[in-house]
């Protein structure tokens, strides 16, 4: 998908990285305001002082994903290695973004998964127990949890996983999706995806993100 193809007022997120790491280092969010010959215009990003941010550096990597709701598919697009510059129009100020390459569809599971290791209430549906588990992490697409119980997953795959982040209750109903025992103990990590995209829980990891990035710049 060319970036030109995406619509106006469409949300995106620009995903910064460290060169030469697969990790996120932040993340802000933004909508496209035009298209402008082979490039998008999007809203301003801007710091807590609202001055532009400049993305001019050799020393991270540029992406930005799409949420493609049509049809309720819900499948993120992804162009990496993107350029993106502050530009006026007029009295007005934008990033422009330019592609290197075509975007492409990603597997949800590849969304960026926030680290928690809360204590956590889980529910199998098919049975009244109650289990004690370990939050391990969130993404707006799944979490994973932490149990010494040995969940049969061909037979039992529903559950609704209850913890706290940041003070805050929150309720997750999943599928477990896979299931890995952890080497030297007794313990088994499982994957879940949620039924469809989660804006509050991407609410919850970008504010996280931008939390980890202020304790940064403060040190």
């Amino acid at each position: 998908m060319h970036i030109t193809e995406l619509p106006v007022e469409a949300e995106l997120k620009v995903q910064v990285y460290a060169l030469n790491s697969d990790v996120i280092a932040i993340e802000f969010k933004t909508v496209v305001k035009e298209i402008q010959d082979a490039t998008i215009l999007v809203e301003a990003i801007t710091n807590d002082n609202q001055q532009p941010i400049s993305f001019s550096s050799n020393k991270v990597a540029l992406k930005i994903e799409y949420i493609d709701n049509s049809n309720n598919a819900n499948v993120p697009i992804l162009w990496e290695d993107v350029f993106i510059k502050y530009v006026k129009k007029g009295k007005n100020g934008f990033h422009q973004i330019i592609q290197t390459k075509d975007g492409r569809t990603v597997n949800r599971r590849q969304a960026f998964r926030l680290y928690i290791g809360e204590d956590a209430t889980l529910h199998i549906t098919t049975t009244t127990e109650a289990m004690q588990v370990i939050l391990k992490d969130i993404s707006s697409t799944g979490f994973g949890f932490v149990t010494e119980k040995d969940i049969d997953i061909n037979k039992t795959r529903m559950c609704v996983l209850q913890s706290n982040i940041d003070g805050k209750r929150i309720k997750l109903n999943g599928t477990i999706v896979r299931k890995q025992e952890i080497e030297g103990t007794e313990k088994f990590v499982y994957g879940c995806q949620l039924p469809k995209f989660s804006p509050e829980l991407d609410k919850i990891i970008s504010a996280k993100q931008r939390e980890k990035l202020q304790q940064k710049r403060s040190r």
